[in-house]
């Protein structure tokens, strides 16, 4: 017989959902009136076979790179920590706008009560160590805070979310530099630079792409998102990455990430600007 309904087990969750379905469909056994059940089983089976068909490749499409799905504004992050410490003592902030269109955006340009443009954003993870390093040599923003969100006593906990807090720097990501057409001679030798002195450190960075890599003025390369960054054999990989992107190969999720992951990413990084520029 086929089946009078499907049963799914969410992953995240230990309680079966049962969906109805069709009633039973018997299966005939060589009847001269079974002719009509034949079709009819015969015509179930293919709706079934052409569905999951169908769902695959709607999954196979669906999301693409750079290509989420629009959610709906009314369900933006909307942050109401104002404050963050530096040198120990509390500093304040206004929100001025998101960075990124994608409502779910976590990262802000805000301005501080004496005026200066810093970046906030929110993380659960966050290579700190590896910032720092990259700041001091000028490849990175210099890094002004990471740590609690709840710095008063008042505030309510937050769980394993974390504060960043950075300064702005003046540029574009290489991302709208390669859509602008914007080619500054020595951006490449700049970002080996970078990526040299970081995996001399025994750091590796991970999430390699062109929307984290910043483009100043006068030509230089600059990383500004540290989320998977740390030391190499300890960080990895979320337990989630987009499939859609060109990864290197052994890139999988919660798999150690390897300098020589960081460098392939490099060189499809190099690659794609050189050609924007040729063209």
């Amino acid at each position: 017989m086929l089946g009078h309904g499907l049963q799914f087990q969410a992953p995240s969750s230990r309680r079966n959902v049962l969906s109805s379905g069709s009633d039973f469909i018997w299966i005939p056994i060589h009847s001269v009136c079974d002719d009509e059940q034949y079709f009819r089983v015969g015509r179930v089976l293919y709706a079934l076979r052409e569905s999951v068909k169908r769902l695959d490749m709607w999954y196979r499409t669906v999301l693409k790179i750079d290509e989420n799905p629009p959610i709906s504004s009314r369900f933006r992050f909307c942050p109401t920590p104002d404050a963050f410490l530096h040198d120990s003592k509390p500093v304040t902030f206004a929100y001025v706008t998101p960075l990124e269109r994608d409502p779910s955006c976590m990262t802000y340009l805000a301005k501080t009560k004496e005026g200066n443009r810093v970046v906030v954003k929110f993380v659960t993870r966050y290579g700190a160590d590896a910032h720092h390093v990259m700041a001091a040599a000028g490849f990175a923003p210099k890094l002004l805070y990471h740590g609690l969100i709840n710095i008063k006593d008042d505030m309510p906990s937050y769980g394993n979310l974390r504060m960043v807090v950075m300064e702005y720097v003046e540029g574009m990501t290489l991302h709208d530099a390669i859509q602008g057409k914007k080619c500054l001679p020595g951006f490449s030798a700049s970002l080996r630079k970078a990526i040299v002195l970081l995996h001399c450190q025994n750091f590796v960075f991970g999430d390699l792409r062109e929307p984290n890599i910043m483009v100043t003025p006068d030509g230089n390369a600059q990383l500004i998102d540290f989320d998977w960054a740390g030391q190499e054999g300890v960080v990895t990989y979320p337990p989630s990455i987009s499939p859609s992107i060109l990864w290197a190969k052994g890139t999988r999720a919660l798999e150690f990430i390897r300098k020589e992951h960081d460098l392939h990413m490099v060189t499809l990084v190099e690659a794609d600007y050189k050609k924007h520029c040729s063209m």
